[in-house]
């Protein structure tokens, strides 16, 4: 960018094109940019906070947590499912926790990747269904009911191979 008299330009497609940018434009790109750079930052505190707090929760709890995913969350939730009880298995997919994390898996296969981030937080939320099928209790849950199937089968349709390969 370089700066002629108040006005900015950039370069377009095109390297020695260039485009002036008025000041009141710069200002707006400035303030979308701190925008976007506070939003991340809050959601980044929220995941934090949520999985302090919910490293104890019920099952109810953390399938409401699971409504505003974040890495912070699945990941937390990942070592819950791996060491939590019977009972509080079969409470959080009676709760449809397994349902929610299905929901995520597939909005989160066909958003794709922007970033590496992205690509960890999927595999995070693969994580979880892989802790919820490893458990005893889990498998018995998704094996007796028809729906779990369909949404599992549903969730792994995507091209993302690396999907596949971490719930297999």
């Amino acid at each position: 960018m370089a700066e002629n008299g108040g006005e900015t330009s950039i370069g377009v497609s095109d390297p020695g094109a260039k485009r002036k940018i008025s000041p009141g434009m710069q200002k707006w790109a400035k303030l979308r940019k701190e925008t976007k750079e506070r939003a991340a930052v809050n959601q980044q505190q929220a995941g934090l906070l949520a999985a302090s707090a919910l490293e104890n929760g019920d099952p109810e709890t953390w399938v409401k947590t699971l409504r505003l995913p974040s890495l912070q969350t699945y990941s937390t939730l990942r070592k819950k499912l791996a060491s939590c009880t019977s009972e509080w298995m079969l409470g959080f997919l009676e709760e449809d926790g397994l349902g929610i994390l299905f929901e995520s898996l597939e909005r989160l296969s066909q958003k794709g990747f922007s970033s590496f981030a992205d690509a960890f937080v999927q595999l995070e939320c693969v994580g979880c269904v892989k802790a919820v099928m490893n458990s005893k209790a889990g498998l018995d849950f998704i094996v007796e009911r028809k729906e779990c199937s369909r949404k599992m089968a549903t969730a792994l349709d995507t091209t993302n191979n690396m999907v596949k390969k971490h719930v297999i």
